[in-house]
């Protein structure tokens, strides 16, 4: 039997556990300084199932203010043979947790202690990875309010971390083709986050569905000009810097609009590599033209052989041709800050996200092409007898 160390304890013990008649209805008053909360939480939990509504509202409210405490007898009410029971068990249990979950974000916002995570999951990697200012603490929470499940899943492991990304991306991607729905700022925050995690594999399909939701609205103002710009740069570059293949082309498109150093790791890689279709090519030497800086020189030097055609196209019956190795010397002249039109590019027109309009910087033949190509040699030349 279950020792009971006050009267109203005794009483419990006597009808639920000793069998009897049902516990009375247990007045607010008494749950001040239980003797065994467990005990008392089985009670109400009992009286769940009473035929009269008032008690079972009134027990429903007791377990509310009970709160975590009374999770062990709620989850065994859930499981109970009354079915009244079962689901009012089920309710209380999801409001007790969830309030404690609001209070756990509450005191996480106003604390300033980086390593105390209120037992909020996903906070130590985030702050490692991110850091842990005011404005990256505030992200967290917005994060956390939409996507405590998918937070919570990275902590179990990167496959589970992983599954749910590709699940969550595709709830998403249907809820704005079915009903225009805009996605809060911290569902893409949340799983942007989860995509840059090293350990996480993204598989194709929920890479493309993050990139789309990056021109969201409420994402595109968070970025540019947004309270918490900075925070959400910091969350979008760590994960761009992942990129690879065709992700590493819709990474580098984001990294050009806004100015993220990242990018150059995809796109360095890439050139690196050098062997994949000619426009994610194209892409690494743009975003390497304009994030870079004179130690890229060799890195885009080593195109100027890669005759790989970009673009054709004809204008006042010339024929034009854009190479690869085109857009790499275009790529080295805005970077060592020479006037392109001197190397025959008249037509070449700026740009201001991605420098310069590739289709502009083709030759009409290969002897245009090479006295461009010479007079670079001959201008290195000039650099290295000068330093």
């Amino acid at each position: 039997m279950v020792r009971c160390t006050c009267w109203f304890a005794a009483a419990v013990c006597a009808a639920v556990v000793c069998g009897g008649v049902p516990p009375r209805a247990i007045a607010a008053e008494e749950i001040v300084e239980p003797a065994d909360v467990y005990v008392i939480s089985v009670a109400l939990v009992r009286q769940l199932g009473d035929e009269q509504f008032s008690v079972r509202e009134s027990a429903t409210e007791k377990l509310i203010k009970i709160g975590l405490s009374a999770t062990k007898a709620l989850e065994e009410g859930t499981k109970d043979a009354d079915r009244e029971i079962r689901y009012r068990s089920e309710r209380v249990l999801s409001i007790v947790r969830e309030l404690d979950f609001q209070q756990r974000l509450d005191a996480f916002a106003r604390s300033e202690v980086a390593e105390q995570d209120f037992g909020l999951p996903g906070w130590n990697r985030f702050r490692t990875a991110l850091g842990d200012s005011a404005e990256l603490r505030a992200l967290f929470v917005e994060m956390q309010k939409s996507e405590s499940e998918a937070m919570h899943a990275l902590e179990e492991g990167p496959k589970a971390a992983a599954e749910i990304l590709n699940l969550r991306t595709t709830q998403l991607q249907l809820s704005m083709q079915l009903y225009r729905h805009q996605l809060t700022l911290g569902s893409i925050a949340a799983l942007i986050f989860l995509a840059g995690d090293d350990e996480v594999s993204v598989s194709q399909q929920a890479s493309q569905s993050l990139y789309s939701f990056c021109y969201q609205q409420s994402f595109r103002t968070a970025v540019q000009n947004g309270p918490k710009n900075e925070a959400m740069r910091k969350l979008l570059g760590n994960w761009i810097r992942r990129g690879e293949g065709f992700s590493a082309y819709q990474g580098l498109g984001l990294a050009m609009q806004y100015d993220l150093k990242e990018g150059l790791i995809p796109a360095e890689k890439e050139l690196r590599n050098h062997g994949n279709q000619a426009h994610i090519t194209q892409y690494a030497i743009l975003t390497v033209a304009k994030l870079g800086d004179a130690s890229h020189v060799p890195l885009l030097e080593r195109l100027l052989d890669d005759a790989t055609r970009c673009t054709s196209m004809r204008i006042n019956n010339r024929n034009y041709e854009t190479q690869v190795r085109d857009i790499a010397l275009a790529a080295l002249l805005h970077i060592t800050k020479q006037d392109a039109r001197k190397y025959g590019f008249d037509r070449l027109q700026t740009h201001p996200q991605i420098v310069f309009n590739t289709t502009t910087v083709g030759f009409e033949d290969d002897t245009k092409r090479n006295e461009a190509l010479a007079k670079w040699k001959a201008f290195r030349e000039t650099q290295t007898k000068n330093e």
